[in-house]
């Protein structure tokens, strides 16, 4: 430093040279670096019974550094989880070094470390300096990954065992979804013939959660399993399978379908039965069996579920047919597969209401076996009779058979006249 001293009269002294001052640098606080990695600073930790951070940095040109300290608390600067100590602090030089401490950590919870580097005694500049983490978080759980969509509907359970089956080749038709508190990093989903396998589809990441139509084609009859996985931002994953789903493009069908043919307040039961109900992709939902005046609605006797292993169905219509016009009923069949898929097959029977009509009886009783039988009006054999009959006409349920009753036209056992009745049985 160079002073030089004017007096009142503008006469300057010569010039006084004095020692050099030297400006020293303020204190600097360091850099704090969460994590076991030594000056790589993580944001994420697994470990619930320890935390471990290093520093670099702390400068006091000043007053030097004694001793350094550290803290932990829920928020920047503060102490709340542990107070300032120097335990598990190890110095690699002066101003770099790691520490590491036992101490229980709570799931979902950010902990800020605070390295205080204490100055030499009666520091003018002051007696800590102080710097803070960017603080750490313990994520030690998966996403939160679930299936919430199939072919349309909603699903409710979390937890789908039983087997699904959808109507389309060209497409997959789940949705899920993702959660973490960490935030997704990434998601992806593969298909495989067996669970977590990606045989048929290897693995993609997305940023949607579904599969877009046309990225995958399947066969009619085709098995597959859907896997999703996704990875949060502290590194953990979870990868789920869906229940095997089946690609079932047909409907069921029921074999070997017949019923009662006709049915009159005589006789009014009806019977049905059939083989078998085949679906070569998916299973049997359910099988309903209703009544009706046309071939699909059942206006007479509503759909009932029927067990599925049954192979017949019984039921009296004879109430029914008091109240009833029409000339055919129907006994209808609904059949519904895994897929959806309806099938309706009905079976008509005809409701007969009228009896045989314009038939003709004659006596054709003769001993003559060689000439051609003609109407009698009277005949010698008393042991026998011989009775045709013909023309006799039923639209609705034809002829089943005769029945002829005989009786004697007087009181006494040996008659002379006989009454020939006959007695038509239709369907």
């Amino acid at each position: 430093m160079f002073v030089i001293v004017e007096n009142g009269a503008g006469i300057n002294s010569s010039v006084n040279k004095d020692k050099t001052i030297y400006v020293m640098k303020k204190n600097v606080p360091g850099i704090v670096f969460d994590g076991r990695e030594l000056l790589k600073d993580n944001d994420y930790t697994y470990d619930k019974t320890s935390m471990a951070i290093s520093f670099v940095g702390f400068e006091s040109e000043s007053c030097n550094i004694v001793q350094y300290e550290w803290a932990i608390g829920y928020q920047p600067f503060t102490y709340d989880v542990l107070p300032f100590t120097d335990y598990g602090i190890v110095m690699l030089n002066e101003s770099f070094g790691q520490g590491q401490i036992s101490l229980q950590l709570y799931e979902d919870s950010t902990y800020y470390v605070t390295v205080r580097a204490r100055t030499g005694y009666n520091c003018k500049v002051g007696q800590y300096i102080l710097s803070t983490s960017d603080g750490i978080k313990l994520d030690t759980t998966p996403p939160d990954l679930k299936m919430t969509e199939f072919g349309g509907k909603s699903i409710v359970s979390e937890n789908i065992s039983s087997s699904l089956y959808q109507d389309r080749t060209d497409t997959v038709s789940f949705r899920w979804s993702t959660s973490d508190s960490s935030g997704v990093a990434k998601s992806w989903w593969s298909i495989g013939s067996l669970p977590e396998l990606d045989d048929i589809h290897s693995k993609t990441f997305t940023e949607n959660n579904f599969i877009p139509a046309g990225a995958v084609s399947f066969a009619n009859g085709q098995t597959y399993y859907l896997n999703t996985g996704a990875m949060d931002n502290a590194g953990n994953e979870i990868v789920i399978s869906s229940p095997p789903i089946t690609i079932d493009t047909t409907a069921p069908v029921i074999q070997n379908y017949f019923c009662t043919p006709h049915i009159s307040e005589r006789r009014s039961l009806v019977e049905c039965q059939w083989d078998m109900i085949q679906d070569q992709e998916s299973m049997i939902k359910g099988i309903y069996i209703g009544v009706g005046k046309n071939e699909t609605t059942p206006d007479i006797s509503n759909f009932h579920e029927m067990p599925i292993q049954k192979r017949s169905w019984v039921r009296d219509l004879h109430a029914r047919l008091k109240s009833l016009t029409c000339q055919k009923v129907y006994v209808i069949v609904k059949l519904i597969n895994g897929a959806e898929f309806t099938t309706i097959q009905s079976y008509g029977i005809v409701v007969d209401r009228t009896p045989p009509e314009n038939g003709i009886v004659e006596v054709i009783t003769t001993l003559d076996l060689e000439k051609p039988p003609e109407k009698q009006l009277c005949q010698i054999p008393q042991t026998f009779i011989e009775v045709r009959t013909f023309n006799w006409n039923d639209e609705e349920s034809g002829i089943l058979r005769f029945v002829p009753l005989f009786s004697c036209g007087l009181s006494n056992v040996s008659c002379d006249l006989f009454i020939i009745s006959m007695i038509l049985i239709y369907r």
